[in-house]
This record gives structure tokens, sequence and C-alpha cells, in this order.
């Protein structure tokens, strides 16, 4: 969780529709409602609605989602981990160093 409740998208990179309804504060069937027009970000696996949590704050708390990667961004870099890409082979997901600019 990070901050007012919000989820975390790298922990938790989608969430259920009841959760967005608490997070709003409106009824789930509003939730639902929401997604059907296509309001409320949402993928579908399966039978099962998943909200898309980065595409869900940055739509409903953009100023909120703002704030907290510019604290992140002011950590010393001890507290930050390392910073590099993902390989991009899905056999070898791994994060690798940035190559030095040049």
């Amino acid at each position: 969780m990070s901050i007012r409740g919000l989820p975390d998208p790298v922990i938790e990179p989608t969430f259920a529709p009841p959760r967005a309804a608490g997070i709003l504060g409106i009824s789930r069937t509003a939730v639902y409602d929401a997604i059907g027009r296509g309001e409320i970000p949402s993928l579908r696996v399966g039978r099962s609605i998943r909200i898309p949590t980065r595409r869900f704050l940055t739509t409903f708390f953009p100023e909120e989602l703002a704030t907290e990667f510019d604290e992140k961004k002011n950590r010393p870099a001890s507290e930050q981990g390392k910073q590099g890409v993902v390989s991009q082979n899905p056999a070898t997901l791994r994060a690798v160093p940035e190559a030095p600019a040049a």
C-alpha cells in the first residue's frame, strides 16, 4: 500500500473492482457500470475483471502519484535500490545494469 491506502503498482499490478469501489467511495455496482462505460480502465482475464493499478492511479489520482514518485526520486541511492533496465528475454527476466552515459 502507498499513500492514502492506494495500491502500489509495483507490488500489486492489478486489483479487483470491489477494491476500486472502496478507494473511490462508490458502490461495487457503480464501479462495474463505469468499467462497462470505459470510465475505469480494466482488463478481462477469463471471467475475471482486473483493474491495472498504474492506469487507475494515473486516471484518478495523478497528483498523489506524481508526489509519490518525486519522493522516491529524492531518497538516497542506497534506499532506492539498483536502477537498471529489464532484460527483454522473457526466459531470463532480470535487472541488468544501465549502460554508462557516453
